[in-house]
């Protein structure tokens, strides 16, 4: 599919890796606009489907649901916020996703930076692929692709580390009989 693309510049390099990552090609001359809902232009005879930039996950949902065809395929990545910007993380390079006090912070591999994510762990839970990632606690969903040790605590509990951070995120009771036999323990 062909579609142009109306949006701030400091967010267009972005979403131009969102819609190639859909296999959404974007063309001046395309009769499908995708529009940020903060910019005013003058519409003539083409279709313009207007999104939300604080939004990217959502907008992405849209996408995979109307035109690729492709709702059940797993992204390749997630948009995560710093004080700074927004960045598109790979998925791959997650190693877990935490809540602290309402909020959903996203821990990746090698870098010292932690990334807001907009979603809920219930959504991210849903969302991500059963096979990659794991709930492992009330507050933790971690990436089974990155763990580096599994060390067996007290109470029938596990704590879990992962390379390249200090971190560690404990395997709750609750969770624990699932993830021993995700694991094939």
């Amino acid at each position: 599919m062909k579609a142009s693309l109306i949006c701030e510049d400091k967010k267009f390099k972005i979403i131009k890796t969102l819609l190639e990552a859909k296999g959404i090609e974007l063309d001046l001359n395309a009769n499908t606009v995708f529009i940020d809902e903060t910019i005013n232009v003058e519409k003539d005879n083409k279709i313009y489907i207007l999104f939300n930039s604080e939004n990217l996950n959502q907008f992405l949902d849209f996408l995979d649901e109307f035109f690729c065809n492709n709702s059940n395929s797993n992204k390749d990545f997630i948009a995560g916020k710093d004080d700074e910007e927004i960045k598109l993380i790979s998925l791959k390079k997650v190693q877990f996703f935490e809540a602290d006090n309402n909020n959903i912070y996203c821990i990746v591999e090698n870098e010292k930076k932690i990334y807001k994510i907009k979603e809920k762990l219930y959504e991210l839970e849903e969302k991500l692929d059963s096979k990659e990632f794991m709930r492992v606690s009330k507050s933790n969903i971690v990436s089974i692709r990155n763990i580096s040790q599994i060390i067996p605590w007290f109470d029938n509990k596990l704590i879990i580390k992962f390379e390249g951070t200090n971190k560690k995120v404990e395997v709750t009771r609750t969770y624990l009989k699932k993830f021993k036999k995700y694991l094939g323990v």
